[in-house]
């Protein structure tokens, strides 16, 4: 498979720097940012390394009562339940319903949840 571009991010500017310098072309290129503050590129697939080694915790959506995950195509949309498999997380630390009552059945039980990323 050929890659159409590649965008390294990272938050250390000697890295950024050495990486451009060694690996830079037309269709590869690095990038200071911060993934906590700044703004990431919009691209099809991100390959997160080396980065939540340094965070505790992740924040994230999932549907709680959804019943089955399925592949789709990107771009695409989905509801995920993450504690089904493929995910098979564990019950979050901490969950903020993102729906009222009375709008959850009809999200799945749309909410953020809180897992440590010890335990998964």
């Amino acid at each position: 498979m050929t890659l159409e571009q590649y965008i390294g991010v990272d938050i250390i500017p000697e890295l950024i720097a050495r990486n451009q310098s060694l690996y830079g072309n037309e269709r590869t290129r690095f990038v200071l940012l911060d993934l906590t503050r700044d703004e990431l590129p919009r691209v099809d697939v991100i390959l997160c390394r080396d980065c939540f080694i340094h965070f505790s915790y992740l924040l994230t959506n999932t549907y709680r009562e959804w019943r089955q995950n399925e592949n789709i195509r990107t771009g695409e949309f989905r509801h995920l339940n993450l504690r089904l498999p493929s995910f098979n997380f564990p019950p979050p630390v901490r969950q903020l319903d993102e729906k009222s009552p009375e709008e959850q059945a009809q999200f799945f039980g749309k909410m953020l949840g809180l897992w440590k990323l010890a335990d998964l």
